[in-house]
């Protein structure tokens, strides 16, 4: 559950487009758990704001992936 705080704080920072704030957060949810569809999508969306296209097109496999399991 603590982990998920971090999904729910990056997605919050996100939405106030503080980028770099809510990759940081993200980051720290997606190494505790890597296999979460939500928190991937989020990552994804962050790094394709900032511009990181190719890793966010990494990320949004990795979500599409973790959502058929």
């Amino acid at each position: 559950a603590l982990s998920e705080i971090w999904r729910e704080i990056g997605a919050t920072y996100w939405q106030a487009k503080m980028f770099a704030e809510a990759r940081n957060a993200l980051e720290t949810f997606v190494e505790r758990r890597p296999y979460d569809p939500e928190g991937l999508y989020y990552l994804g969306k962050v790094l394709k704001e900032i511009g990181e296209t190719e890793k966010a097109g990494e990320i949004f496999q990795q979500a599409v992936d973790a959502a058929k399991s």
